[in-house]
């Protein structure tokens, strides 16, 4: 299999988000749920996760927590917010 871009896996990320209709916990625990179910690899889970802790929000449309380095961006089970972040960031990614 070839390797896959950080903005195809992205893509991937929102569309299982966006799909499933809700979120439990965060992005990280689907990130999980794409592993398990083998939908990603070992190593493109860890590429995810770098990717959204280096370009986690600071401030601005996508922040809402205060405290910066929490492991949580957002609150619990917010999906519109995730999905909007997601989106942006794709976005960003030139094809």
């Amino acid at each position: 299999m070839e390797k896959r871009t950080i903005r195809e896996l992205l893509i991937i990320l929102r569309d299982h988000t966006e799909k499933k209709g809700y979120i439990n916990s965060g992005l990280c625990w689907e990130i999980k749920m794409l592993r398990k179910s083998f939908e990603i690899t070992l190593e493109e889970s860890e590429d995810l996760h770098n990717y959204i802790w280096s370009h986690r929000p600071k401030r601005g449309q996508y922040y809402v927590k205060t405290i910066e380095d929490s492991a949580w961006y957002w609150s619990r089970g917010l999906v519109r917010v995730r999905l909007g972040w997601l989106n942006y960031r794709i976005g960003t990614i030139k094809k």
